[in-house]
């Protein structure tokens, strides 16, 4: 499940090393910036429809994928492989695909339906690696195949999958919960404008390079998080240790021997080891917040968690702008992203050990 997670974190990233090759500087800040709006409203919807079913207990059905998700993905990944060099096309393209995906593979991990993942994760890699292949002979279509892969990817998690279910999640926790997910994803979202503002065009291409190339631990974190929800796990809490760290030092040891350069192109000249180094302890700081953040929300306290992600978001928003505009660098952001994720783990930690004994419902 997570390998397959893996390979569907690559296709925002494939998109936007090979708009390296193939698109000016501006048009390439113009699909990093859909990339990141992608994500945006991907955890967003996601949330809304699949994860404040997971903190609502008692319901029977608890996931599903709606037929209209399905169709947006479509359309997306079609709009991809029909226009793969027209940038509007792929920054509307995207977006879309990137949603489809988030709603399958968040319905895959709770419903555990790991053989639908495999067909999924063999269109997505097929359409990924003939992209990489037409790329290298300088075929500027190259995002054709990919297109058609995502839409493959898309349709093999839909068939066989409830487009409906029964019983309502309560109004109020959905709009907590897709609340509480919307104000983080606003961090990395907001974070895209402040480096496009401040630092300009080639340092946004790189800052969503850097978060497109550490999402290979997005699914392992993702299957983390997911799977807390239902139940705590002392050993897939270490093991996501293990497994995110080792990924992380594959991705500093391509960086160190000039692999990720010769993948992106001059996009990565801006990414210096300081400020991939930083992005990389950023990284690993955010899995100590998963457990408690799953402890609450198993209990139902969304409210909690909504205050709690709020000013996380408010504190890492402030810190990379104030980052940005003093020094003007990367690796400053990203180190003010591992202070401020560093005071969210605590905050974390101390509202759980906080209403561990005591009534899940802290009124605001």
């Amino acid at each position: 499940m997570m390998v397959a997670g893996g390979i569907a974190a690559l296709a925002p990233l494939t998109v936007l090393a090979i708009s390296s090759r193939f698109f000016s500087l501006g048009e390439q800040a113009f699909i990093a910036t859909a990339a990141a709006t992608g994500a945006f409203l991907a955890a967003v919807v996601g949330a809304m429809l699949l994860e404040s079913r997971l903190a609502t207990p008692g319901l029977n059905q608890r996931t599903y994928i709606p037929l209209w998700s399905t169709c947006v993905g479509i359309v997306g990944a079609s709009a991809v492989a029909v226009a793969p060099t027209s940038f509007i096309a792929i920054s509307i393209g995207l977006p879309a695909v990137m949603i489809a995906l988030q709603v399958g593979r968040t319905h895959a991990v709770s419903s555990s339906t790991w053989r639908t993942e495999i067909i999924a994760a063999a269109g997505l890699l097929a359409g990924i690696s003939l992209a990489v292949i037409m790329t290298g002979l300088g075929n500027p279509r190259a995002l054709a195949p990919l297109g058609v892969g995502a839409a493959a990817a898309v349709l093999a998690r839909a068939i066989g999958a409830p487009v409906r279910v029964s019983g309502r999640t309560p109004r109020s926790t959905a709009v907590w919960v897709t609340a509480e997910t919307a104000v983080v994803a606003a961090v990395p979202y907001g974070t895209t404008f402040i480096v496009l503002s401040q630092l300009g065009d080639a340092d946004t291409v790189a800052f969503r390079l850097v978060l497109s190339t550490l999402g290979v631990l997005q699914p392992v974190l993702g299957y983390l998080r997911t799977r807390l929800l239902n139940e705590h796990s002392t050993a897939l809490v270490v093991s996501t240790w293990v497994l995110s760290a080792s990924a992380l030092l594959v991705v500093i040891g391509a960086d160190s021997t000039g692999v990720l350069t010769l993948l992106y192109g001059q996009a990565w000249e801006a990414v210096t080891a300081p400020a991939l180094l930083a992005a990389c302890f950023w990284k690993l700081l955010t899995i100590p917040e998963t457990v408690p953040f799953a402890s609450l929300r198993r209990r139902g306290s969304v409210k909690i968690v909504f205050s709690a992600r709020s000013a996380s978001s408010l504190i890492n928003l402030a810190m990379a702008l104030l980052a940005s505009a003093t020094y003007g660098s990367l690796t400053a952001v990203f180190l003010a992203f591992a202070i401020a994720q560093a005071a969210t783990v605590v905050l974390y930690v101390l509202l759980n050990r906080r209403e561990s004994g005591q009534d899940d419902r802290w009124p605001l």
